[in-house]
């Protein structure tokens, strides 16, 4: 045998190496046992990652909701509005002193946007609506009533409830606030006179009104509109008047049928 010519202070380099190369090799065989665990165990890794992330945005989304749904700032208490015309005074006089004039109200309509929301038109072709304004009723309701004020309390005519007769159908397509060019009110509607068998009279009527207090004043709007539809009536209940016919009078008379004179004389 060979004598080993190695010196004694070698041999504690050899072991000093020996024993960082099983402390080096420990920490490799940790790490490599990952990756000789190979694709499979890197699925898993990515699988995990995906869920935890997924899970991170659906709690994010859930809390940002709330605070959404918990902002006073989102929450909008509207204001209610009314442009409803006064009622007649008892003194207000007939439209004239001979047989009354006979009319029926019928279809009283509006534009399907002219709803309880308040609108406002920007240019020709925009309308918005407020959020925060609103009417006490539909603004078709508030020209009902006016027409039948001012037709059968105020001008006395004779309302129609059944059988033939003149009738009246009016529609509502504006009853809105416009901000240019200038702040100011419009209401228009569209009026036909007609009968069962022709239209004696059609009609459009638009008035507007300026905005002194500005669009920002919106008690201002509606007193504003309630006098333009207060204008509107009496121009439509004017212009129905002219062309109703006049009422044929049924004639009174005294004399009794005869068989009610005969009863009691004896022959």
């Amino acid at each position: 045998m060979k004598s080993s010519n190695l010196h004694p202070s070698s041999l504690g380099c050899i072991d000093t190496g020996k024993q960082r190369a099983d402390r080096s090799g420990r920490k490799r065989v940790n790490f490599s046992g990952l990756e000789r665990s190979g694709p499979k165990n890197s699925r898993s890794i990515r699988t995990v990652s995906a869920v935890v992330s997924a899970c991170a945005l659906g709690a994010l989304s859930l809390f940002y909701a709330g605070c959404a749904l918990t902002s006073k700032g989102d929450v909008v208490a509207p204001h209610y509005y009314s442009a409803e015309l006064p009622e007649p005074s008892s003194t207000e006089g007939a439209v004239s002193a001979g047989t009354p004039l006979e009319l029926r109200l019928g279809q009283v309509d509006a534009a399907s946007h002219l709803e309880e929301r308040m609108s406002f038109r920007l240019q020709g072709s925009e309308v918005g609506f407020y959020d925060d304004r609103r009417w006490t009723e539909e603004p078709a309701e508030y020209l009902r009533r006016g027409l039948e004020q001012e037709l059968f309390e105020r001008r006395h005519l004779r309302r129609i409830v059944g059988g033939a007769g003149p009738t009246l159908d009016v529609e509502l397509t504006a009853f809105e606030e416009l901000r240019e060019p200038k702040p100011h009110v419009r209401l228009a509607l569209h009026f036909t006179l007609h009968d069962d068998r022709q239209a004696s009279l059609e009609r459009s009527v638009v008035v507007e009104r300026p905005l002194a207090g500005g669009p920002d004043r919106p008690a201002d709007v509606a007193s504003a509109l309630r006098l333009a539809l207060g204008t509107a009536v009496a121009d439509v209940s004017d212009a129905v008047i002219k062309h109703l016919p006049q009422a044929q009078a049924i004639p009174c008379t005294d004399t009794a049928p005869a068989s009610t004179a005969a009863v009691g004389k004896t022959p």
